[in-house]
């Protein structure tokens, strides 16, 4: 929201991340009824002008907000419901009609994105997220918000803001739609050049708040609700500053803002600006209400040429992260990247699935009586078990992003570390904080010096934090010696007594809510189990290095990872594993285990080594994949996540095959499956031959060298000069530990050098005979794989090592252009199938104004993904660039006519002309794609989405129909509102 800072200008200059999710819905009327004013109150609306220069016109206002939003659009996540995003409209037209006539075209989104927040763009949008309604108490609340941002468009802040960025990159004028588009594209690739004030934007924001207060109070909304809800959403409590904080250039914005805005509140009319009982009104309550339990998953299907439609039967099912037993033992919850499958334990029976795209670990209550889980967004849910319905749904807000949370097993309480590094204890339901501790740790900084080198090290410690379970305690260490146990009902401090305060010192968890264990000792081999909050010493463990963590019930605990495998339960009697599995999921009840098989199906286990009854859940949302491969008739499909895979046949839609999780596939010519399996305790790495007739296993190729991979047809490894040597056991790659809840940032610590003298080695699946060989001897480039149109790219530093002795290897190499700058990079792009260079180009970053993120080459073309959103098209035979378009590339096929394919937001593709970037179709699906792949005569696409339902479309009208010769601006591949 534009109420903190001005987010979207502020990360334009920088890289232009994506920030929220539009709904694309025209304007409608009012239908709610106007609010009672008080008499007097026709507040006179003054509208600040700026002695700044602006280059657009209102029209161009609009036409640069389009461009703006296009690259806005490709993240986000609309709420497609006119009813929810009506009463939004609703509250905006009354808001606009206090206006005078401005040439604009207002338009408000409802959007599902992480923040309480909301944004305008210059020509008129509003985007509000789901988050910042949740926050809302009244509609009074939501118009304040929405009339600060009309503030900041009918000032023209943007369009000024813009012109002063054009200008300083030498653009002093603009013209039509196409003239706007070239030119910001131009201002991004110069934006090093702009200098902005810190100034210019504190004072747009106190313009906008001006603005707000006076719309509002013409529109009859409460004037006060605005300053209200800032001084909340900051978590400013009340304060104003001073003179003497003034003085010292030391009052906070937020305090300087609410400030500002209390002066302007008295400023109006008599008696406008008194506080009214408006309260949480009916009609209000259930719209946000409804807007909470929205969801942004699901769109409406909008499909031609369909040739059939199958759904997968059964479905693949996922790895799951987490298993967990009730309290009480009577159900099991099963957890993976989608869904949330609840079963009965007695009888082992499928009883509800819940929707929880990318939820943390789930937990049952306490008392058995419901299902609690929260996402990345802190958005908190309560299932309850036994009318299966969600129960509450909650929205936490935190001003000060959380780089790690717990939420307690009741549900009711959520720990948050911040970016302060504060921690923080919030009541989910009201949003108050039950305890506050600042700088409860630090992370640790080394700086190591030498001779022409300086290395700096930024080491972050976790902080060790958990809730007993049974939602009573809050216990938390930092590696810097702080430690807090709290008793979150009294809101006191428990102080911790020995045994107890040696458990948390590193990694712990509670056994039960009156047991805590940590490990201690070099390796774990001293580890405590203490009673708590007593401290008394109950016994001595060795936990070696593993994360533990406690069980459902039981007096064992679960040890992750251990040896070979992901997982180990240790008797606590007899300080022994009992039971190991590869798959991280798994949980104990007294003699009883569940966990995932390879089958992909759930064991239940009563001290048995064999399962004594299983189950397969039904179908849920397809996580991401691992592998996939389709044949090219089109009659077969091998798919697999890390764990699991499978093979249909898709004359029926039938699974033919359920297989362990493997790394690359692909359908011969001889009508086989080959498909690469990582090693584990009865095979070694190895490239298997599928008999899809017979169902016959053998091995195509055994590959004892540690970075052979497969990609598609063929073998690749990047090795050192010399014969590849044979290597050890291959290492599993790491799995994220479940237990490790709410982690919302990755770290790397060091910067290592770019690889050189290495050898690419591709070699033909058929036999293993190698096919081509490239040495890297100065320099090992980024490389990019495109199997479906037979392309390999390497990226090169322009001016470096690598392309000059690039060049000098090969004759079809020496082609490659010359950098004129160390900034550019060049772009070669070589046949996959043959290893002959098709060409290249050379890419100028105007001084690292962003980096290559994805390439993908066709025909003569090929297509540049870049830092900032764009895709941008070069001719190979004359290295000429044609443009650039916006939105994620999901394909680029060659043949017959080469054609873009974009996925400007979840489940929506268009299609573009690479020679003119001019749109030529859209497709829209109900939910996301999970694999798209084109016939090889390009007349037909493939495509699964994450439903597991399989669609063949019929496109060559599109891909085989000469393109007309269109003159229109390039596309930004966000669809027009």
């Amino acid at each position: 929201m534009r109420l903190v800072k001005t987010i979207l200008y502020r990360r334009l200059l920088r890289v232009l991340p994506i920030l929220a999710c539009v709904l694309c819905v025209t304007p409608g009327m009012s239908t709610a009824p106007m609010p009672q004013e008080p008499a007097g109150c026709q507040a006179a609306l003054v509208i600040p002008k700026s002695s700044e220069a602006n280059i657009f016109t209102p029209q161009q206002e609009v036409d640069l907000g389009d461009v703006i939003a296009g690259f806005v659009a490709p993240s986000h996540r609309p709420i497609d419901d006119d009813a929810l995003t009506a009463q939004l409209r609703a509250i905006g037209d009354r808001l606009i009609a206090q206006l005078p006539p401005t040439g604009l075209r207002f338009r408000f989104f409802l959007a599902d994105w992480p923040q309480a927040n909301a944004f305008s763009i210059v020509g008129g949008r509003v985007y509000v997220a789901r988050k910042l309604i949740s926050f809302a108490k009244n509609e009074d609340e939501v118009a304040g918000v929405l009339a600060h941002e009309l503030g900041h468009i009918v000032t023209h802040q943007q369009a000024i803001d813009f012109t002063r960025y054009f200008q300083q990159t030498g653009i002093s004028e603009v013209g039509d739609a196409r003239d706007i588009y070239d030119k910001f594209n131009r201002f991004l690739d110069t934006r090093s050049k702009v200098k902005d004030k810190k100034q210019h934007r504190e004072d747009e924001q106190l313009g906008a708040d001006h603005v707000a207060i006076e719309v509002m109070t013409r529109a009859g909304y409460d004037p006060q609700a605005f300053p209200t809800f800032f001084d909340r959403l900051t978590e400013n409590k009340g304060k104003t500053g001073g003179w003497w904080s003034d003085f010292l250039q030391n009052t906070p914005p937020n305090a300087k803002r609410y400030r500002e805005l209390l002066k302007t509140m008295k400023t109006l009319p008599t008696g406008c600006g008194t506080a009214r009982a408006t309260g949480e009104a009916a009609d209000f309550v259930t719209w946000r209400a409804a807007v909470l339990r929205s969801s942004s998953t699901m769109r409406r299907e909008n499909l031609h040429n369909v040739v059939w439609r199958k759904s997968l039967d059964p479905p693949l099912v996922e790895d799951f992260h987490t298993l967990r037993f009730s309290p009480d033992g009577k159900y099991v919850l099963a957890q993976d990247s989608n869904s949330l499958y609840i079963m009965t334990s007695q009888p082992f029976e499928f009883a509800f699935r819940i929707d929880a795209p990318a939820a943390r670990p789930a937990q049952f209550t306490p008392d058995s009586a419901a299902v609690v889980f929260y996402d990345r967004e802190l958005r908190v849910e309560r299932w309850d078990l036994s009318s299966r319905q969600r129960a509450q749904a909650d929205e936490v807000v935190i001003q000060k992003t959380c780089l790690q949370t717990r939420l307690a097993p009741d549900g009711h309480t959520l720990a948050c570390i911040n970016g302060e590094y504060d921690l923080v204890l919030v009541d989910v339901t009201t949003g108050d904080h039950i305890l506050e501790r600042n700088h409860f740790y630090k992370p640790k900084l080394e700086v190591e010096g030498g001779i022409g080198s300086v290395r700096i090290i930024f080491q972050i410690n976790y902080l060790n934090m958990e809730f007993s379970p049974d939602g009573r305690y809050f216990v938390a260490a930092a590696k810097n010696g702080n430690s807090l146990a709290f008793e979150i009902a009294t809101r006191q401090e428990v102080p911790l007594r020995a045994a107890a305060k040696e458990a948390i010192g590193a990694s712990f968890t509670f056994l039960d809510t009156s047991r805590i264990v940590g490990v201690g000792g070099q390796h774990g081999r001293n580890s405590v189990v203490a009673r708590f909050p007593g401290g008394e010493l109950i016994q001595r463990v060795d936990l070696g290095s593993s994360q533990p963590s406690r069980v459902a019930h039981g007096n064992y605990l679960l040890l992750r990872p251990i040896r070979d495998y992901a997982v180990g339960v240790l008797d606590l009697e007899t300080n022994e594993i009992i039971r190991a599995s590869k798959d991280p999921a798994l949980d104990i009840y007294d003699k009883n285990c569940v966990s995932q098989l390879k089958s992909g199906e759930l064991g239940m286990f009563e001290g048995t080594a064999k399962p004594v009854a299983t189950l397969m859940v039904p179908r849920g949302p397809m996580g991401r994949l691992h592998a996939t491969a389709v044949s090219d008739d089109f009659s077969w499909l091998a798919v697999s996540f890390s764990q699991h895979g499978a093979v249909w046949n898709l004359a029926n839609g039938q699974m033919a095959f359920n297989l362990r999780g493997f790394n690359g596939a692909w359908f011969g010519d001889d009508g086989a499956l080959y498909a690469e399996f990582p090693k584990d305790e009865k095979s070694g790495h190895t490239v298997a031959h599928v008999n899809l007739s017979s169902r016959a296993f053998t091995d195509a190729q055994k590959l004892d060298q540690e970075n052979m991979v497969q990609r598609g047809r063929y073998l690749v490894n990047l090795h050192p000069p010399g014969k590849p040597k044979p290597t050890g056991p291959d290492a599993k790659p790491e799995r994220n530990d479940p237990t490790s809840e709410g982690i919302d940032f990755r770290f790397l610590d060091t910067l290592q050098e770019a690889p050189h003298n290495q050898v690419l080695d591709v070699s033909d699946l058929h036999g293993g005979t190698l096919s081509w060989s490239i040495p890297f001897p100065k320099e090992v480039p980024r490389i990019y794989w495109d199997i479906q149109c037979d392309r390999v790219s390497f990226v090169w530093q322009g001016n470096g090592p690598g392309v000059k002795a690039e060049r000098q290897r090969a004759t079809d190499a020496s082609s490659l252009p010359v950098a004129n700058k160390d900034s550019n990079i060049v772009v070669e792009v070589v046949q996959l199938s043959t290893g002959k260079v098709r060409g290249g180009v050379e890419i100028d970053t105007h001084e690292n104004a962003f980096w290559i993120s994805g390439i993908w080459a066709a025909g003569d073309y090929v297509l540049i993904s870049d830092s900032l959103g764009r895709q941008t098209v070069y001719s190979l035979s004359d290295q000429r660039m044609i443009g650039t378009i916006v939105g994620r590339v999901v394909a680029f096929i060659a043949a017959p006519q080469p054609v873009i394919v974009i996925e400007p937001g979840p489940g929506r593709l268009q299609f573009f002309d690479p020679a003119r970037l001019t749109p030529l179709d859209e497709l829209t699906f109900s939910r996301s794609l999970s694999l798209m792949r084109f016939t090889s005569d390009g007349k037909k696409l493939f495509v699964v989405k994450s439903d597991q339902v399989a669609y063949l479309i019929d496109v060559s009208q599109v891909t085989t129909s000469p393109i007309q010769d269109q003159k229109s601006p390039p596309a930004s591949a966000a669809k027009k509102d």
